[in-house]
């Protein structure tokens, strides 16, 4: 082969790497997850930014930025009337002033409020937190939003599934958003459970085109009434039922039952998916009805989702 081919190759190679290696180190907010992707181009010539061009780069985050901002125009967040829309912001109880600092650091980085007077009651293991939700199911009214990276709509997960149908039948608007990659390790397809219900079921990210794989949401959040959430670490499945569950695949978690101000910023989350899944805009007021201080719990909704790195 021609030398100077040989030469133009080589530097293109390494041209190619330098230009992936920099890439990473402008563009990923994790200071590890950039020197991973750095190390991976500059190392491995040609597969390192393959790698980085398939699976390092969030393609959607710009797309899902536009579509959640507006969401966040068209969910609520104009017509929910909130004391801190008025500039007033909540006092820091005396024992938690040594959290100053970091409540300014997140009132600069994010864009949820601080919410005071909400209650939050911590739930143990599905044995705690799975009855609480299907009681809460049991008492809406008005809507259910549910999300969840795996539900199995086998076990527990039918209990879900027939309370879920049965809210819709009776007038309820219900929703359950489902992680596309995340449903495929739920033994029972929910899709084919809630086929042909009122029940309304979308997925996140569908895997149709192998398409963003490694971009999944995570998120486990029950919003019933726009007044009660649920959520913490817990998907739909047995495996969080521990006193019945072998305990090689047994799995502890926490779960939170939410009252207050703070669920409207639940609820609109689950909006902001929803709207950028479907390109449907929720804005009926139903969904932030006025919530009445009910505790002293100050509370702040950050979400996160595949849009981040």
């Amino acid at each position: 082969m021609d030398h100077a081919l040989i030469t133009l190759l080589v530097a293109s190679t390494g041209l190619l790497s330098l230009v992936a290696a920099g890439h990473a180190l402008l563009h990923k907010r994790d200071s590890r997850s950039a020197l991973v992707w750095m190390i991976l181009n500059l190392t491995l010539p040609l597969i390192g930014p393959f790698l980085y061009w398939c699976l390092g780069i969030n393609r959607i985050s710009r797309r899902a930025r536009s579509w959640q901002e507006s969401g966040r125009r068209l969910s609520g967040a104009d017509i929910y009337p909130l004391e801190d829309h008025q500039g007033i912001e909540p006092r820091l109880p005396d024992a938690a002033t040594h959290l100053h600092d970091l409540r300014v650091l997140a009132d600069r980085v994010v864009t949820t409020r601080l919410r005071e007077g909400n209650r939050i009651t911590p739930l143990i293991d599905g044995e705690e937190a799975y009855p609480a939700m299907l009681v809460a199911i049991r008492r809406a009214r008005e809507s259910i939003n549910i999300s969840s990276y795996i539900f199995d709509a086998d076990g527990i997960g039918a209990a879900f599934v027939s309370h879920l149908i049965e809210a819709a039948e009776r007038g309820v608007e219900v929703r359950v958003m489902i992680d596309a990659l995340g449903e495929k390790y739920s033994r029972v397809s929910p899709h084919r459970a809630f086929h042909g219900t009122r029940v309304r079921l979308e997925h996140y990210l569908s895997l149709r085109h192998g398409a963003y794989i490694n971009l999944r949401n995570h998120r486990k959040l029950l919003v019933i009434d726009g007044r009660e959430a649920f959520s913490g670490g817990m998907n739909i499945s047995d495996r969080h039922l521990t006193a019945s569950t072998p305990t090689a695949t047994a799995v502890r978690d926490m779960h939170f039952c939410i009252q207050g101000p703070v669920v409207a910023d639940l609820q609109r989350a689950f909006l902001e998916d929803w709207h950028f899944v479907t390109g449907e805009r929720l804005d009926n007021p139903l969904f932030f009805p006025a919530i009445e201080q009910c505790g002293n719990a100050l509370v702040r909704c950050i979400s996160d989702g595949p849009d981040k790195d």
